[in-house]
C-alpha cells in the first residue's frame, strides 16, 4: 500500500492524477486486480475521493481528497 501511495504521489498534481494502467501495475509490482483493490481501500481510508479506470485510453484516473 505504502509503494502504490507513492507511485501515485508521483503521479498525481494538486487536484487530480493519471496514468497509465501498465506503468502502474509495473510500478507497483501488482496485477490490476489488486491495483484495483488498493484504489478502492484509499478511497474507503479517504486518501482519494474517486477514481476511474478509462478502459478505451488504459488509464486510470484519480482525484485525491482535500483536506482543510
Amino acid at each position: 500500500m505504502r509503494l502504490t501511495a507513492l507511485v501515485l504521489a508521483a503521479f498525481t498534481e494538486p487536484d487530480a492524477g493519471r496514468a497509465d494502467a501498465e506503468t502502474l501495475t509495473h510500478l507497483c509490482g501488482l496485477p490490476q486486480s489488486q491495483l484495483d483493490d488498493l484504489f478502492d481501500r484509499f478511497i474507503h481510508t479517504k486518501i482519494l475521493e474517486a477514481w476511474h479506470c478509462d478502459g478505451d485510453a488504459g488509464e486510470i484516473h484519480w482525484r485525491p481528497r482535500v483536506t482543510g
